[in-house]
């Protein structure tokens, strides 16, 4: 009732651009192995800083005008490095706006014309790493242990990272920031990147101490005053204590594999990971009607069963890259998704295992989604056939 944003955003499909961006050593690859051991290391300057890459800006109101012309009339798109040194490149600097994909202008220009079309475009933001190749970079704004050293989160795009002084940050600079940052023209609110993925930095310096509690305290200070700006707010994760200002997340703390490993079999493994399971929907329980999010990590649904937890758990999809020859399958998964979108503002009162591999999820509407995951059809007590990998979505 008092955010006509999120009405917008429970309705559009979800995805992500990247614009500017770096290609550091992968840790992946052995031939890159001893690179990527010393970018871990690296205290990059601005000087001697890593190439910068990007996609323009226009790329990205390509993607906009494709997905309209294939009838996607609800879209919203995770605008990532868009700032200076493109995506965790010189964080927490934000301006001159990323020049290798266009500079200022064009992404004014490409924010107007989405906002014409009637899409969301947020502002991804991540107010935790810190880099010394950023313009703002001082010692003093990272986090100090008790020793007095700099705190170090591990190393990202920008190099080594630095845990970033919240404290330091709300008292001095982000406030005009973020006010600065919706001058540009950003409608779909403002999302924060690691935000609630990570537990609360403490800072040990005399000048700015705080501890975890009031860390936490400092994030809520902000995502307010990005919630007042903007609209809307998102996070990556989820974390209680500050959910209640909080409109979007992009998943609970759980993996795909996780998600879908066991289903109640056993595995060949150690541990916790070699018993029988099922995942159930306890975050969405309690915080459906109030807070839109997913359920596992890169929540495109790739294959049948997605598509089913995804309706089971009742999830917003996301694609977490796009490139417009994918266009047509998103149109596809649009279409899923606007077969029960209506329920993402439900409240969700209770989850059950009726028989194995048959699950009932119900709504404070009295809507209710029977999911079958087995291989023969499953009748609800006469009332709905439920075909095999198959969903039924019963409405009063």
């Amino acid at each position: 009732a008092t955010q006509p944003l999120l009405k917008e955003h429970a309705e559009a499909l979800s995805t992500r651009i990247i614009f500017g961006y770096k290609k550091p050593p992968s840790r992946n690859d052995p031939a890159q192995r001893e690179a990527y051991l010393k970018h871990r290391q690296t205290d990059y300057t601005y000087e001697n800083d890593q190439k910068v890459y990007a996609n323009p800006f226009s790329f990205g109101t390509k993607v906009l005008e494709e997905a309209k012309k294939h009838g996607i009339d609800k879209l919203y798109i995770c605008a990532q490095g868009w700032q200076d040194g493109g995506y965790d490149g010189r964080t927490p600097s934000t301006w001159p706006i990323c020049k290798e994909a266009g500079g200022e202008a064009e992404l004014v220009k490409h924010l107007k014309i989405a906002k014409e079309m009637g899409y969301l475009v947020d502002a991804h933001m991540d107010y935790t790493d810190c880099y010394t190749c950023s313009h703002l970079y001082s010692d003093d704004l990272v986090c100090k242990g008790p020793d007095g050293k700099r705190e170090i989160n591990g190393s990202w795009a920008g190099g080594r990272a630095y845990n970033l002084c919240v404290r330091n940050a709300w008292e001095k600079w982000a406030p005009a920031e973020m006010e600065k940052i919706q001058g540009l023209g950003f409608r779909g609110g403002m999302f924060f990147d690691v935000f609630g993925a990570v537990y609360p930095y403490r800072c040990c310096d005399p000048k700015h101490p705080y501890n975890r509690k009031e860390g936490a305290q400092y994030h809520r200070l902000i995502v307010e005053k990005a919630r007042n700006l903007f609209g809307v707010t998102g996070m990556e994760c989820e974390f209680d204590d500050y959910m209640d200002v909080v409109d979007f997340i992009n998943y609970p703390g759980c993996a795909e594999t996780d998600m879908f490993r066991k289903m109640g079999d056993p595995v060949a493994e150690k541990g916790w990971r070699s018993l029988p399971y099922i995942v159930v929907p306890f975050w969405e329980l309690a915080y459906h009607d109030a807070v839109l999010s997913t359920p596992y990590r890169y929540a495109a649904p790739r294959t049948p069963r997605d598509k089913l937890k995804l309706v089971e758990f009742c999830g917003r999809p996301i694609y977490y890259s796009i490139a417009i020859k994918d266009i047509p399958e998103f149109k596809k998964t649009y279409d899923f998704y606007k077969e029960y979108r209506d329920l993402m503002v439900e409240e969700m009162t209770s989850h059950k295992k009726l028989a194995d591999g048959i699950f009932k999820t119900t709504f404070g509407n009295g809507a209710y989604v029977l999911v079958n995951y087995g291989d023969k059809p499953y009748n609800y007590n006469g009332m709905a056939i439920v075909p095999p990998m198959g969903y039924k979505i019963v409405r009063k």
